[in-house]
């Protein structure tokens, strides 16, 4: 939104997760869709931590379409994947989000999408806020559990939800702005809203360390 309160269309689209499985049924064919109906002419940066480069992405997209997006015209894919571009490492490694920043070039309002757990949702967007880059973007987090059974079979979906999501979504809307959007400074303010919230409901403060939650 600019300062005459008008919606800017987002100017590229960076997606994290991208070699995970919501990306792989999902994302690449809505990317194809997009591409068809000529509403995708903007730079698209994959993020993920698998150990893989830009050829295996786009191996991985064109196995995609082939199984979930009604197959591949030659055309189309070679057209597609030349807006395609791929960051990997952890997300919260520094360099990783500013290898992004680097690719973006001159995007000025990416969305980022978080196709990750979210546990990591706040790492993220930690991140993300650190560069820069969510200052004029969005962030848009993925909270289906559909195809995440495993994952929730081994922490347990209480756990997931409550533990991880919900309490760093609070500690994040509750802190208030910081002097700074690095890391440090974003740490600090959502200790304190942290601190507040023990407070308020009488939590022992381990209990919201690393964004835990459980009621004393």
């Amino acid at each position: 939104m600019n300062s005459s309160g008008t919606v800017c269309p987002s100017d590229a689209l960076v997606f994290f997760g991208a070699t995970g499985d919501l990306v792989y049924k999902k994302i690449f064919p809505a990317l194809l869709k997009l591409f068809k109906k000529g509403k995708l002419e903007i730079p698209v940066i994959g993020v993920a931590k698998s150990g893989w480069g830009r050829d295996q992405l786009i191996e991985r997209a064109h196995a995609s379409l082939n199984e979930y997006g009604g197959g591949v015209n030659g055309q189309d894919f070679a057209a597609l994947v030349q807006r395609l571009d791929y960051v990997d490492g952890d997300y919260a490694d520094n360099t990783t989000v500013d290898q992004v920043k680097q690719k973006l070039g001159d995007a000025k309002r990416p969305t980022h999408y978080l196709a990750i757990p979210p546990f990591l949702f706040g790492t993220a967007v930690q991140q993300l806020g650190r560069a820069g880059l969510a200052r004029d973007g969005r962030v848009i987090e993925d909270f289906g559990i559909k195809g995440r059974g495993k994952f929730y079979d081994a922490t347990g979906a209480i756990r997931d939800v409550l533990e991880n999501h919900l309490f760093q979504i609070v500690s994040l809307l509750a802190m208030k702005l910081p002097a700074r959007m690095d890391a440090d400074s974003l740490h600090d303010e959502r200790s304190m809203a942290c601190d507040l919230l023990r407070e308020s409901l009488k939590l022992d403060r381990s209990a919201t360390k690393d964004g835990g939650l459980r009621t004393t």
